[in-house]
């Protein structure tokens, strides 16, 4: 199995990747896990959020961090399960899979921006890293100038290992100089709910009934000499 600690040290390094490609100059009060009682506050169901500027770009990065009350690899079920995206994540109402292969999967999202008569698409290429809980993603094609983030999962200590901590992070970028504007919007009601309803959903779908896909399972690549590359001293799990 991959370890708590392997897992631990992988988000280190998000943290630091994020920290580098944002803004030299960040007050560290606005980085969630900087802040005073973070690991408390999150054990007690609180939500962190937040937006650092990143350099050169037009938006802001978006952070979202809470702990689910349900077992990492339950969640992982349920993340990976994107044509149900359209019951429960914010703004999408359409969410289909175009293709998979390997470790990849490429879905079709349609968002609707509620209460403007606002609607767009984008078609998303998610790359898995199950040992690891990580899934990370860029756009192929749509009408958003620009979206990337990722889903990062991690067992939550406590007992029974029934928790998960769940860091969630977008960068979107419509590309219409009105509607990015409303960045703060996004950033504090919408990424808010992404936890809130990803608890909803587990707590409304049982997702020891949900099969996992093939791109989100442990398995030899069609490349195996650049995949045992890529995941050497990572154990299995």
């Amino acid at each position: 199995m991959v370890t708590l600690k392997q897992i631990q040290v992988f988000t280190a390094l998000s943290a630091l990747l994020f920290a580098s490609a944002c803004a030299k100059s960040i007050d560290p009060s606005q980085i969630p896990e900087q802040q005073e009682g973070f690991q408390e506050n999150l054990g007690k169901g609180k939500v962190y959020v937040s937006a650092l500027p990143i350099s050169g770009a037009t938006s802001r990065l978006g952070k979202v961090i809470g702990v689910v009350d349900a077992p990492v690899d339950d969640v992982w079920k349920v993340v990976v399960d994107y044509p149900s995206y359209k019951d429960y994540m914010p703004l999408v109402w359409e969410s289909d899979i175009v293709r998979s292969e390997s470790n990849k999967a490429d879905i079709r999202l349609q968002y609707e921006v509620k209460p403007l008569p606002v609607k767009y698409w984008t078609v998303l290429r998610m790359t898995h890293n199950p040992r690891l809980y990580h899934i990370d993603w860029t756009q192929l094609e749509g009408d958003v100038k620009e979206t990337y983030g990722s889903w990062d999962l991690a067992p939550y200590p406590g007992p029974g290992g029934k928790r998960t901590k769940v860091t969630y992070q977008l960068y979107f970028e419509i590309g219409n100089a009105v509607l990015d504007t409303g960045a703060d919007w996004l950033t504090e009601t919408v990424l808010p709910s992404v936890i809130d309803r990803l608890r909803s959903r587990i707590k409304d779908r049982d997702p020891a009934l949900l099969p996992l896909p093939d791109y989100a399972k442990i398995q030899v690549r069609e490349d195996p000499e650049m995949y045992n590359k890529a995941m050497e001293g990572v154990e299995l799990r």
